[in-house]
């Protein structure tokens, strides 16, 4: 059985994928021009931040796997929930997930960090704060979307 928090993450993290997918590669910002690839750490940054606002009750954080060669890749973790947006680098095939932590990719990255939400936003160093607000607008204004998974 589903609780209304898996729910309301849930409607949270498909409506900030919707969101980005409308309107990201239209809003000028550099990191965002090709969502959902190359764009693990402005997603995660804003979706954390979003989480944050809307449920302060959670334990947010910004998750940086570090992948060797391949790179680095981010993701969300609010109390035992994973939100990951973008694309995997590691798993190209692997859609946006949402589900119990840990991350479907963990294994492949040899070190992770935990970040707060605010210290990912501040790494970002280029957030977008009326991009921001624009979004949590959306989140307020929108009706809930139900997981249909499991």
């Amino acid at each position: 059985m589903k609780s209304k928090l898996e729910g309301l993450l849930y409607s949270d993290f498909k409506h900030t994928h919707l969101f980005f997918q409308a309107n990201a590669p239209a809003s000028n910002l550099p990191w965002f021009h090709s969502f959902p690839h190359n764009s693990c750490e402005p997603s995660s940054s804003y979706l954390a931040k979003a989480l944050e606002k809307r449920h302060p009750e959670l334990e947010v954080s910004v998750v940086k796997g570090d992948g060797g060669s391949k790179g680095n890749h981010f993701w969300v973790e609010a109390n035992e929930y994973v939100m990951d947006l973008t694309v995997d680098p590691f798993d190209e095939s692997r859609p946006p997930t949402f589900g119990f932590a840990p991350h479907p990719s963990q294994k492949l990255f040899t070190e992770l960090e935990r970040m707060s939400a605010e210290t990912a936003w501040v790494n970002l160093g280029t957030g977008c704060q009326v991009f921001f607000n624009s979004l949590l607008q959306s989140l307020e204004t929108s009706n809930p979307i139900p997981n249909q998974s499991n």
